[in-house]
């Protein structure tokens, strides 16, 4: 770990500025999150001429469908995926800058900035991951083929986002103290 010389804050809330190396997780969740956006795009590009012009763009709860689109709708989600990737990979370079329910101090610094980064890495993965889902039911529902994940993906992707988020505070909480390791 290396400690550069600044500080972030003002009087006594600052904060130091540290360059701490990535974790094992945080890089398998960072394949997960590329290879999420890969899929969306060749899922896109191989089925892209066997897409009708007028797609199904939502379904409502009765689970018919209530709105109509072209297929360039269907670029929405890779778009805004390459957009979250580049903003949640940027925003997880600071974590100096971040909120936290902890006061953050010398000793407890290291252990929170990477806590709160590997949460970072954590929902962009997730996020990527479930768009991939939706990109894919929308494909299925675009060529009239059955998608495998259906309605359940939303409660799923839902729960999950909050589980990483209660895990991760949790985890803040209960060691409020430097690393040991």
């Amino acid at each position: 770990m290396k400690k550069m010389k600044e500080s972030f804050g003002n009087g006594s809330n600052k904060r130091p500025i540290l360059k701490i190396p990535h974790s094992n997780l945080e890089r398998v969740l960072e394949i997960l999150a590329i290879a999420s956006i890969i899929i969306q795009i060749a899922m896109l590009t191989a089925y892209w001429s066997r897409i009708p012009q007028r797609i199904v763009t939502h379904i409502g709860i009765d689970g018919r469908p209530d709105r109509w689109g072209g297929r360039g709708e269907l670029l929405v989600l890779p778009i805004i995926s390459v957009v979250l990737y580049v903003l949640f990979t940027t925003l997880s370079k600071f974590p100096h800058i971040f909120n936290y329910i902890v006061d953050i101090n010398e000793e407890n610094a290291k252990y929170q900035y990477s806590n709160a980064r590997t949460l970072m890495t954590a929902i962009k993965s997730e996020m990527l991951m479930f768009f991939t889902v939706f990109q894919y039911n929308s494909l299925m529902d675009a060529l009239n083929r059955k998608s495998y994940f259906g309605q359940s993906a939303l409660p799923i992707f839902i729960i999950t986002i909050f589980a990483t988020l209660i895990y991760f505070i949790r985890k803040s909480l209960k060691k409020n103290e430097p690393n040991k390791g």
